[in-house]
């Protein structure tokens, strides 16, 4: 509840998601997506099959893709 407060509570027009890619993470993704979805304009990435989380990507182009083609909800 307090997380969905910060995010509801930005002042930011998109809130982009970037979960970690396993079982947590789409749990994770679920909820963020049932609880904000109809406050924000919401956003996720799906990360592809071999990095675990946004921080074993160190190729800035693949980053900057990967946000080009987010999903929305």
């Amino acid at each position: 509840k307090k997380q969905v407060d910060l995010i509801q509570g930005l002042l930011s027009s998109e809130v982009v998601l970037c979960l970690d890619n396993d079982e947590a993470g789409q749990i994770g993704k679920e909820k963020a997506l049932t609880y904000l979805g109809q406050s924000v304009r919401l956003a996720y990435i799906d990360l592809p099959s071999p990095y675990k989380d946004v921080q074993d990507i160190k190729d800035k182009t693949v980053i900057d893709k990967l946000i080009q083609d987010r999903n929305y909800w």
